[in-house]
C-alpha cells in the first residue's frame, strides 16, 4: 500500500522584482515554487478502509520572468501535476492559498499590503488579466476534456484571453480537476497554468504567497460498514435523539474549513449539524434527529457541499417503536414493576386515558394530564381488565376481579401470586361451602365466593382472596403471602400507611376514615379509578350491593379482622377500614412493585 505521510509541505510562490533593462527600469522576476498537498490515508484508517492511497507530485518551481510596462505586460508558466489513486469513486482536486485570511495576493516581501491582486475572474466567469493581478487556469477539468494549453499571449491585458480565476483563501478552495474513477500510476496528469500581468506602478522587489493543491478521496464504499452512525436506532417517533455519524476521510482539516455539512434521515433533515475531524482524519457528524411518521430504517444522506461528497448509509439508522413496555405486553402475568415505571406517574387531575393506538410521548409526561391505560388478559382465565398507572404511581385493576366460575382453577407460581417454590392452590367453583357468620376457624378457613352479577365481579372471603394465606388467627398487622391475583400483582396492603390509604392521599383525601366526603366517593368511582359499589356478602345474601364498595387487603388487623377500603354513596369513606375475614368483599389487584 503507498501512502504519502508529508501533508502539509506547501512550498512558496516567490515574485522576484529587480531593476530592469527596459524603458520603464522595472524587472519582475517570478517563480512559482508550488506545493503539493494531499489527502492521505493514515495507517490506522487503512485498515478499516483496504489498501487505498493517494498521491500528488508536481513540477516543483515555475520561474517567470518579465519587465514591466505601464500599461502591464503578462507572463504565463505551467506546473504539471500528477495524481495517483485506487479510491473506488477517484478524486477531486482542489486550489487555494495556503492562508484562511483574504490573503490571496501575492505580496512584496517588505511590504504585507502591496502585491498583485487576484484576479477577479471566478470558474463560472473567467476574466483577462488586469495589470497587477494573477490568477490560475487549469488545461482541463475532467479526463475527458481535451486539455488546452496557454502561452504568455494569454496573459496579455488587452488582447489576452478571458480564461484566469482567482486563487481563494484555503478553506474556500476551488475544484480545478475531477475524476471519478481509480487512475494508473504516472498517467494522471493535470497542466495548471499561473499568469502574471504587471505594471511600473508595483515597486521592485520580491512578492511572494502559498498555493495549496488538496485532492480529497473517496477511501471508503459509502454504503458498507465503514459508514457508522451511532446510536443504530431511537427508542421514539419524536425529534431530538442525538447521533453521531462517522464517514469519510479528511485528513489535515479542521472542522471549520468543511464549508457546509447536511445530513438527513429518511429524507427529513437533521438539526443541530456539528462536523468534526476525527483521530484518523474521518468526517464526525453529531446532529439532533428529525421525527419520523413511523417505526423503521431509514437511509442516512451526509452532504460535504464544499468539496461534492455525498455518503448514503443504507438502512442506516432505525426508528424503532416507540411504545414504552407499559404497552408492549398483553398479559396480566407479564407486568413487573420495571413495566409499570415504563410510564409517569399522572397528576391527580389527570382523567383522559391514552391507549397504545392514541399514544404521544410529548403528552403522556409525568405530572401530565394523561393518564397511561392499557387492556390485559389474565392466562387463566382469558378475562380482561383495565390497567392504568394512577397517581400513587403504582398500576391497578380499574375493573374487579372476575376469576372463579362454574370450574376450578389451578393458581401455580408461573400464574399466580403465589411464593416462588410453593405448591399449587385451586380456588373452587363458585358458592362451595356455607357461608357462616360463626367465630371458629371452620367458618374462617373455607374458601367462599359469589359473582355478584354487576359489575361482573366476584365477592371473595378473605381466605379465598389470599389463596388460603389469610387465616383465623392471624395477628394484627400480618400479611398475607399470596393471593389470587395473577402473577405480577397482589392484594392492596390495608390500614395505616397502605396502598389503600396512598392511593386516597393521591386523590386528595386524608388516608384515613371520615364521614361526608361525597367528593372523593365521586372521585373513586368515576374515571381513572373506576371502583364500584360492589354490596358485601355476609350469610346467604348479597347486601347493599347499590351502596356500598369493600376491598380486600392483603392485611390481617386482627385474628378475625382484616383490612379493607371502604366507602358508601352516604358519604362515608374509610380507606382503614377491617372486617371480618369471613365475609364476602370485592378485590382489585395492584403490580408488585
Amino acid at each position: 500500500m503507498t501512502e504519502k505521510k508529508e501533508a502539509h509541505k506547501a512550498r512558496d510562490i516567490f515574485f522576484k522584482v529587480g531593476a530592469g533593462v527596459a524603458i520603464f527600469g522595472v524587472a519582475f522576476f517570478v517563480t512559482f515554487l508550488s506545493s503539493s498537498h494531499f489527502m492521505p490515508v493514515s495507517e490506522s484508517s487503512a485498515e478499516t478502509t483496504g489498501d487505498y492511497y493517494a498521491n500528488i507530485t508536481n513540477t516543483g518551481s515555475i520561474d517567470i520572468s518579465l519587465v514591466a510596462t505601464p500599461d502591464g505586460i503578462g507572463k504565463v508558466g505551467k506546473d504539471t501535476l500528477t495524481v495517483d489513486t485506487n479510491a473506488t469513486s477517484g478524486y477531486k482536486l482542489y486550489l487555494s492559498t495556503v492562508s484562511t485570511a483574504p490573503n490571496n495576493m501575492l505580496y512584496l516581501s517588505t511590504d504585507d499590503t502591496t502585491g498583485l491582486t487576484a484576479t477577479t475572474g471566478s470558474i463560472a466567469t473567467p476574466s483577462k488579466l488586469a495589470p497587477n493581478t494573477w490568477g490560475y487556469a487549469p488545461s482541463r477539468s475532467t479526463p475527458s476534456d481535451t486539455a488546452v494549453s496557454y502561452t504568455d499571449a494569454a496573459a496579455d491585458a488587452v488582447t489576452g484571453s478571458a480564461v484566469f480565476i482567482g486563487v481563494p483563501e484555503y478553506g474556500d478552495e476551488n475544484i480545478i480537476y475531477t475524476n471519478d474513477t481509480p487512475t494508473v500510476s504516472g498517467s494522471n496528469t493535470i497542466d495548471v497554468y499561473y499568469g502574471v500581468n504587471a505594471s511600473t506602478a508595483l515597486p521592485s522587489g520580491e512578492y511572494s504567497n502559498t498555493v495549496v493543491y488538496t485532492a480529497i478521496v473517496d477511501a471508503i464504499n459509502p454504503d458498507s460498514e465503514d459508514v457508522t452512525i451511532s446510536p443504530v436506532s431511537q427508542n421514539s417517533l419524536s425529534a431530538g435523539t442525538t447521533v453521531i455519524i462517522s464517514t469519510g476521510l479528511y485528513p489535515g482539516f479542521a472542522a471549520s474549513d468543511m464549508g457546509t455539512i447536511s445530513v438527513a434521515l429518511g429524507g427529513n433533515a437533521c438539526t443541530n449539524v456539528t462536523p468534526s475531524i476525527g483521530a484518523n482524519g474521518n468526517l464526525v457528524v453529531t446532529c439532533n434527529t428529525p421525527a419520523a411518521a413511523e417505526a423503521g430504517s431509514v437511509d442516512v444522506v451526509v452532504t460535504v457541499a464544499k468539496y461534492g461528497k455525498t455518503y448514503t448509509l443504507t438502512g442506516g439508522y432505525e426508528y424503532i417503536n416507540p411504545l414504552p413496555d407499559f404497552y408492549t405486553i398483553s398479559t396480566m402475568q407479564e407486568m413487573t414493576s420495571s413495566v409499570c415505571n415504563s410510564v409517569p406517574t399522572p397528576s391527580a387531575s389527570a382523567t383522559t386515558s391514552m391507549t397504545a393506538e392514541n399514544y404521544d410521548s410529548t403528552q403522556l409526561v409525568a405530572g401530565g394530564s394523561y393518564v397511561a391505560q392499557t387492556t390485559l388478559y389474565d392466562i387463566r382465565d382469558n378475562n380482561s381488565y383495565i390497567v392504568r398507572k394512577l397517581s400513587d404511581g403504582s398500576c391497578w385493576m380499574t375493573q374487579d376481579l372476575k376469576l372463579g366460575g362454574s370450574s376450578a382453577v389451578t393458581l401455580t407460581t408461573e400464574n399466580s401470586d403465589l411464593p416462588e417454590g410453593s405448591a399449587n392452590w385451586t380456588l373452587n367453583t363458585e358458592n362451595t361451602g356455607t357461608w357462616c357468620t360463626d367465630q371458629t376457624a371452620a367458618c374462617y378457613n373455607q374458601q367462599l365466593m359469589l359473582k355478584t352479577g354487576v359489575p361482573n365481579g366476584y365477592l371473595y372471603n378473605w381466605y379465598a382472596a389470599t389463596a388460603g394465606t389469610g387465616v383465623y388467627g392471624t395477628g394484627a398487622g400480618s400479611e398475607a403471602t399470596a393471593s389470587i391475583c395473577p402473577k405480577g400483582w397482589k392484594l392492596p396492603t390495608g390500614g395505616p400507611s397502605s396502598q389503600f390509604a396512598n392511593l386516597d392521599i393521591a386523590y386528595g383525601g386524608s388516608g384515613s376514615n371520615r364521614t361526608g366526603d361525597t367528593s372523593q366517593v365521586t372521585k373513586f368511582l368515576a374515571s381513572p379509578l373506576n371502583f364500584n359499589y360492589t354490596g358485601y356478602r355476609n350469610g346467604g345474601s348479597v347486601n347493599f350491593p347499590s351502596d356500598y364498595a369493600l376491598y380486600w387487603s392483603s392485611t390481617a388487623g386482627s385474628e378475625v379482622y382484616a383490612y379493607n377500603l371502604y366507602f358508601h354513596s352516604g358519604g362515608y369513606f374509610d380507606p382503614q377500614a377491617y372486617n371480618y375475614k369471613y365475609v364476602g368483599f370485592a378485590v382489585r389487584c395492584v403490580a408488585a412493585s
